[in-house]
């Protein structure tokens, strides 16, 4: 009877494991800087695993050599590499185990306190997010408290001094909805936490000057080698298809032909590109990051080809480099195409 008392009880400490591991799943993405969906270890330069069950999704990253580079909880149980975003408190380390980043997200969007260190340790910023409503949409306001160089010297302190980039790769671990080559270097006032006055900076064999008042943008100048000097209004202007990214989708609905084998075959699922539009506007290193087959990986990067010359992005008015990603949902019966960014 006791033997029997004895499995009854293992049965039920065991259960509720047995049950949890069943429920969990773990997925693997190999990601490359600044935050690329890459096929293979080999290309990436570290990898996220994320961890989902029932209730969560935490995930953990960790360089090729093992150690651990991020952890932290995802903001939802949705497993595509595009929507992935934190929410929580997370930490980064540096590759040698020192901490280079401690920050708070809400659904994705850093709040509060942004710290961030060199890794040796010292502290090298702290900004603060906030966020207003203005003419019915949500708008970022980023204070600097905190810059010190990497001697500690500080350059800025209870959100007054004089900004200047420091150690341009320092905040590598960061990542980026785009990606732009090179980096901005840029310098200037700040007052109160914003920037004020005159800035100046340097971008992709360019530069630029812009006129703030205590962290309201006022107009920008660019100039560069082989173009005479172009005032602008916006720091910041992704590449564009036409009038609007609207535009662009009604261009994919109409052109993309659902291959045959894959309506006969009830394939549904996701194709997802990832490509690059240059300082010309044109399309490169068009790759696939998700392939449901029979022909519609090939039918997408037709498509997207045929989309021709797009207007360039332009950081600090001068054109750039930019990296996206393209999903796009299909359902084969009935047929639809659905897209999200």
């Amino acid at each position: 009877m006791k033997s029997y008392l004895t499995s009854f009880f293992l049965l039920v400490l065991l259960f509720p494991l047995m049950l949890k591991a069943q429920q969990e799943k773990r997925y693997r993405y190999y990601i490359k800087y600044p935050n690329q969906l890459v096929k293979t270890e080999q290309e990436a330069d570290f990898i996220r695993i994320l961890q989902v069950d029932s209730n969560s999704a935490i995930f953990t990253e960790k360089y090729k050599n093992g150690k651990l580079r991020r952890s932290g909880t995802a903001q939802n149980r949705d497993i595509s590499f595009e929507a992935f975003g934190v929410h929580g408190p997370s930490f980064s380390v540096y590759p040698n185990g020192k901490v280079a980043r401690i920050v708070q997200y809400n659904k994705g969007k850093i709040t509060g306190d942004d710290s961030c260190f060199y890794n040796n340790g010292r502290l090298l910023s702290v900004r603060t997010y906030q966020y207003k409503q203005e003419n019915g949409r949500t708008v970022e306001s980023v204070m600097v408290k905190e810059l010190r160089e990497r001697d500690g010297k500080v350059l800025v302190s209870n959100g007054n001094g004089w900004y200047r980039d420091t150690e341009p790769d320092s905040l590598f671990l960061m990542g980026s909805k785009y990606h732009m080559e090179p980096k901005a270097s840029e310098s200037g006032k700040i007052v109160n936490g914003y920037k004020d006055g005159l800035w100046v900076g340097t971008i992709h064999k360019g530069s630029y000057k812009e006129t703030f008042d205590v962290g309201t943008f006022l107009n920008g100048v660019a100039y560069t080698p082989d173009r005479d000097s172009v005032v602008y209004t916006q720091q910041m202007q992704l590449p564009s298809f036409g009038e609007n990214i609207k535009e662009f989708y009604r261009f994919i609905s109409k052109e993309f032909r659902y291959p045959l084998a894959a309506l006969r075959n009830g394939i549904s699922g996701r194709v997802l590109l990832a490509f690059t539009v240059n300082t010309q506007g044109f399309l490169e290193d068009i790759k696939i990051l998700q392939d449901p087959g029979f022909g519609t990986a090939q039918e997408a990067i037709r498509v997207l080809k045929k989309s021709g010359r797009w207007l360039p992005g332009k950081i600090h008015g001068i054109p750039v480099r930019m990296f996206f990603t393209l999903p796009i949902v299909l359902e084969s019966s009935p047929r639809q195409i659905s897209y999200y960014r």
